[in-house]
């Protein structure tokens, strides 16, 4: 009794038997063939082979009839053979020619191994794709894993994992860093060696060794961190458009966009909390009880417990007012002016826009016109900065690193990452770790 399977068989039981002079292998049905009503059967390697005839009266058309390398037909002892059984028969015709060359004596190891699957990358890519893992990644996290993918596709498509190197990982990491920039290089890079670290695990071979030590160049971080004149302006275009043109004297072609002061609470909820966007927009009455932000954040899934101070009180005290005054039932927070509904990404996105280039009509570094005092060429800031700016100012106040953490609600063990990500070491750094050394010199008497 062997079990045996084929390139594209069902698990079959075979027997083998001596009737008259004919080698007889009956065929036992693997259990989901079982539970669709298809039974064990029998067919001979040797006797009379049927005609054609024979095999168009129990249903076979011409072009099904199972037949052997050598050209000969199977045979059967049923003679009403359903129509089920075809499909078997033509499965089971590569076996028993195999078998019935080793005088009955069955064996799985008869059977040729079938070849493995070809483990190229994009394969790889595809069941990372579709992994856990993956899944319980943040919604932005997997949009940009996504993103990153065609420059690996492009290049790898058809490579074996097994057949990558050093060397041609860093030729491809060159050739996509010149051709579709710095930070899509990395971030394709990045997104190949999640992959290969988390291969082993699914019996992929183990290729870590090629993902680490490369030493391919770090883009610089992304970091734009607007001045206090900067967010100064950007509140007073949200909050009060014709004021703000009043008060610089602005002649407009188009007219002033509306008044949105909720605009101006998300600005202030950003610089106050270093919460993202996507949670800021999302803060419920509810997460304000108690004169703190008690919060379940979107993409990590940690809690933040923050108090409330400077401005926010005040602020969030106007915001409830209004909304209660609108007689709008949703319970966030920030919403529309005109519209009993929270906003969502791509409006607020439209607004925040409307209201920069009205204060980029004073500071023109708004939109990434003009460079710093270092010569540098500003970028335009966007909401997201709203992050990076909070942060730096959290850094400029004195406050250590774990306390950052803390309040931006990043894992400790990634703080002087996320500084490097998030915060611009500017000279008002220097300055302040000046001031300190002098004030220790002078209390140690140092005078060398």
């Amino acid at each position: 009794m062997a079990r045996i399977k084929g390139k594209t068989a069902p698990y079959l039981t075979a027997r083998f038997l001596k009737k008259k002079d004919a080698n007889l292998f009956r065929w036992g049905m693997a259990p989901r063939l079982i539970a669709r009503g298809i039974k064990a059967f029998d067919l001979y390697t040797g006797g009379t082979p049927f005609s054609l005839e024979d095999w168009r009266a129990r249903g076979f058309a011409l072009d099904a009839v199972p037949v052997f390398h050598d050209g000969s037909a199977l045979c059967t002892h049923n003679d009403g053979l359903p129509m089920e059984f075809s499909r078997a028969a033509q499965t089971a015709q590569t076996l028993v020619a195999i078998l019935r060359t080793h005088d009955g004596r069955i064996a799985a190891s008869t059977i040729p191994a079938p070849k493995p699957k070809l483990r190229t990358i994009t394969a790889l890519l595809d069941a990372y794709f579709k992994s856990s893992k993956f899944a319980d990644k943040a919604e932005a996290t997997q949009a940009s894993y996504k993103s990153w993918r065609p420059a690996i596709d492009d290049i790898f498509s058809q490579t074996l994992l097994g057949d990558i190197d050093d060397d041609l990982i860093k030729d491809w990491f060159e050739a996509i860093r010149k051709a579709r920039g710095h930070f899509m290089a990395h971030g394709a890079f990045r997104l190949l060696r999640i992959a290969i670290n988390w291969a082993p695990k699914r019996d992929w071979p183990n290729m870590r060794e090629h993902v680490v030590g490369l030493g391919l160049k770090t883009p610089p971080p992304k970091v734009r961190v607007g001045d206090p004149e900067e967010m100064a302006l950007l509140l007073h275009a949200f909050d009060d458009p014709a004021g703000f043109a009043s008060i610089h004297n602005l002649r407009l072609n188009a007219p002033l966009p509306a008044a949105r002061p909720a605009m101006g609470d998300a600005l202030i909820l950003a610089l106050w909390t270093a919460q993202r966007k996507k949670d800021i927009l999302a803060f419920t009455e509810h997460a304000f009880a108690g004169g703190r932000l008690r919060w379940i954040t979107s993409k990590t899934g940690k809690p933040i417990d923050l108090p409330l101070l400077g401005p926010l009180p005040a602020r969030i005290r106007l915001a409830l007012a209004r909304k209660r005054a609108a007689k709008k039932d949703h319970m966030e927070l920030i919403s529309t002016a005109h519209a009993n509904a929270p906003y969502r990404l791509q409006t607020f996105s439209h607004h925040f826009a409307q209201g920069r280039a009205l204060a980029a009509k004073v500071r023109p570094s708004l939109i990434g016109q003009g460079r710093d005092k270092f010569n540098r060429p500003y970028k335009t800031f966007t909401f997201a900065d709203c992050r990076d700016t909070a942060i730096t100012r959290l850094g400029k106040a004195g406050c250590e690193p774990w306390e950052i953490a803390a309040w931006s609600n990043h894992a400790p063990a990634h703080v002087l990452t996320i500084l490097r990500h998030y915060m611009d070491i500017d000279p008002e750094f220097a300055d302040s770790a000046g001031k300190k050394l002098e004030r220790m010199a002078k209390k140690l008497g140092i005078e060398t």
